[in-house]
């Protein structure tokens, strides 16, 4: 085996001298780490800007880290039920209830079931690690200039927190179904016909009809992921739900906070009405008062005598003699 100088990490990419570990991304080259690696790996991916090119986890290493603190509900975060679209962890369908939080409408839920008690959301099981939630393609409408960027957004983004996130709904996976045949012992048949016979027999006690044709049995089992007619409306997804349950939630308070100003501004007009009539009454109070006052001085003032001084006397000498 030839000496090499350089190697290829396998979960980054990153080109490197040869060594245990990668510098990049800290990942380790033996083959116990290869085959853990491997076993985590899935379709959902966590956008990191020091490991911008590092493998995809699978659901269950997505809520063990989730468990472990290592993944919080506001990191950045896709997966097959975003459709491969970044978005914010508590926001992702299959992941978010192991936050605790409904991933529809943000109420608490539990990590067992996740089933929603306020929208009746339920989060989809996303087991198979092959399945990407990817959407057939489609036709692109030709774009249209748009002045009013915020009026854009509105048609793809939901605002959360003030942050604008994509509007998605959850891909159901297609179901793997697994037929086991086992060929019995039938005794005079040939061997090129009895497993024939048994591959029908199972195929009957499954419940699949040997006449079906493989089209057939592919257009039933993928799920169907065709637009709905014009004619047909399309069933509201749990995001769209619990939007619109926030959008009455809203309408309500609104009525109230304005049912609730109404009724203090008529508060207030009683109030200052009362006021200004206690005003004038106090008022008019007060100058009767004084008018009686006045009167009773006035009164007491005209029945008393005058005080006069009286005329002083001469007062006699005895050295002067007394005019006749």
């Amino acid at each position: 085996m030839s000496e090499a100088s350089v190697i290829l990490c396998p979960y980054c990419g990153s080109r490197q001298k040869v060594g245990l570990t990668c510098e990049a991304c800290g990942g380790r080259f033996d083959i116990a780490s290869l085959q853990a690696t491997q076993n985590d790996m899935g379709a959902w991916f966590v956008r990191d800007s020091r490991r911008p090119h590092f493998v995809g986890y699978s659901t269950n290493a997505i809520a063990a880290a989730i468990r472990a603190g290592e993944l919080g509900r506001d990191a950045i975060v896709r997966g097959p039920t975003t459709r491969q679209l970044w978005t914010i962890a508590r926001r992702a369908a299959g992941i978010a209830h192991h936050f605790g939080r409904c991933y529809a409408c943000q109420c608490p839920v539990t990590s067992e079931d996740g089933l929603c008690s306020a929208c009746g959301a339920q989060p989809p099981e996303c087991d198979d690690r092959n399945f990407l939630g990817l959407p057939v393609t489609q036709a692109v409408p030709e774009p249209i200039a748009v002045r009013d960027p915020v009026g854009a957004l509105e048609d793809g983004f939901v605002v959360d927190s003030g942050i604008y996130f994509v509007r998605t709904t959850p891909i159901v996976p297609p179901r793997v179904v697994e037929v086991r045949v086992q060929a019995p012992d039938i005794e005079g048949a040939p061997a090129s016909i009895a497993p024939a016979r048994a591959i029908g027999a199972e195929l009957r006690v499954a419940g699949l009809s040997r006449t079906r044709t493989p089209q057939r049995d592919a257009a039933s089992a993928a799920p169907s992921f065709a637009a709905p007619s014009p004619a047909t409306p399309a069933s509201s997804s749990p995001i769209e739900r619990s939007l619109a349950m926030r959008v009455r939630s809203l309408e309500r308070v609104n009525r109230i906070l304005l049912l609730t100003t109404v009724l203090a501004f008529i508060v207030g007009l009683v109030l200052a009405a009362a006021f200004v009539v206690q005003r004038d009454a106090r008022g008019k109070e007060l100058a009767q008062m004084r008018r009686e006052t006045l009167a009773e001085v006035e009164a007491e003032f005209a029945r008393g005598q005058p005080i006069t001084q009286p005329i002083p006397q001469p007062i006699p000498r005895p050295d002067v003699p007394e005019t006749p």
